[in-house]
């Protein structure tokens, strides 16, 4: 079988495989899509904030879907006729979907009314990374909801309330940026139960997340000179002599010091150590880098190989000291600098 191109206007045979461009929309639609986006920052700004936040009448927004607009022509359409014609199974007909239309109403409205965000948690993150968000949903009535779309940022998710009346959601955002990330407003939305109509609401809590510096990618060598600074720590199990102590059972006997022991008149047992890895100062000033974020990128990937090796090191950020020290808490003391240096009004009060 042969198969043939047949060619169009503008047609360009080395074009034929490339992706088509996406379609222009007209003026009409940017125009509508902008008014929307308006009316939604309205309509955010206007959410009171704080947790918890429960919804009510106040702030449940409901217009009809497309589908409800073109079942409610059809209604239209049908009660008309039925009017016209004075045929009365037509109005039967119609009136009984009216009910059904208007009943469907406080259905979708009764879905999100009474649901209440009682908390939102956010773990610290590194930049360029997913930002974990735990969210915690009730309502007041303890009775199940169905089929809410919850969407936070570019993140969409479908919530389901069961009978108990609590529901958790677990989402993520991506961090752009180090420092503090506030958790934008979470918009919460149904067509439950027909599709004919939608309602939505908006919930705004002030939680906020640290966002540490990106690592720097690959492992750069930690600035051992700089540890010079430092005194240099030593730890038991080495080969240098470092001095005498009375026996405990369980000491080798190759340990035991025979000539100190008739001295004393008590066994005496030799201490052996060896001088451990010195400090590292990990100082900003000295780090390499062409600009502030690559030099703090730079330390964060540091402080995280450190870590890994157990060493002890000391930050060191214009001046500002941290440590020596080593651990956990020392790690998040040191990246939590990092993430709001040179950034203060970003620090909550």
């Amino acid at each position: 079988m042969i198969s043939t191109v047949q060619k169009t206007p503008g047609w360009r045979p080395w074009r034929r495989n490339q992706p088509s461009a996406p379609p222009r929309q007209s003026w009409l639609a940017r125009w509508g899509e902008g008014l929307l986006n308006r009316f939604d920052r309205y309509l955010v700004g206007r959410t009171d904030q704080g947790l918890p936040r429960r919804l009510n009448r106040r702030c449940i927004f409901i217009v009809p879907t497309r589908f409800g607009l073109f079942f409610g022509l059809v209604l239209m359409l049908i009660i008309g006729g039925g009017l016209n014609f004075n045929n009365n199974s037509a109005l039967l007909f119609g009136f009984l979907f009216v009910a059904v239309a208007w009943v469907s109403m406080h259905q979708t409205f009764n879905n999100l009314n009474s649901l209440t965000l009682v908390a939102a948690h956010a773990d610290s993150t590194f930049a360029a990374e997913q930002l974990p968000v735990r969210l915690d949903f009730v309502t007041a009535d303890r009775q199940p909801r169905s089929e809410i779309s919850m969407a936070i940022a570019s993140t969409r998710a479908l919530l389901a309330v069961p009978a108990s009346g609590e529901a958790r959601v677990d989402c993520a955002l991506t961090a752009e940026r180090r420092g503090w990330m506030a958790l934008p407003a979470i918009r919460v939305s149904t067509v439950w139960p027909f599709g004919l109509f939608y309602a939505w609401a908006y919930f705004r809590p002030q939680q906020r997340a640290l966002v540490y510096p990106r690592p720097w990618t690959g492992r750069p060598a930690l600035p051992e000179g700089e540890a010079g600074q430092a005194m240099a720590r030593r730890r038991a199990g080495g080969e240098e002599f470092a001095g005498l102590r009375a026996y405990r059972a369980g000491d080798p006997p190759r340990r035991i010091a025979w000539k100190a022991s008739a001295r004393q008149e008590q066994l005496l047992v030799q201490q052996q150590e060896h001088p451990s890895a010195p400090d590292l100062l990990l100082d900003l000033q000295r780090t390499p880098g062409e600009h502030l974020e690559e030099r703090l990128s730079r330390l964060c990937r540091w402080i995280l190989m450190a870590e890994e090796g157990q060493r002890r090191y000391a930050l060191r950020l214009g001046g500002t000291d941290i440590g020596p020290d080593s651990g956990p808490q020392h790690r998040e003391r040191c990246l939590r600098a990092l993430a709001v240096f040179g950034h203060p009004s970003a620090e909550p009060g």
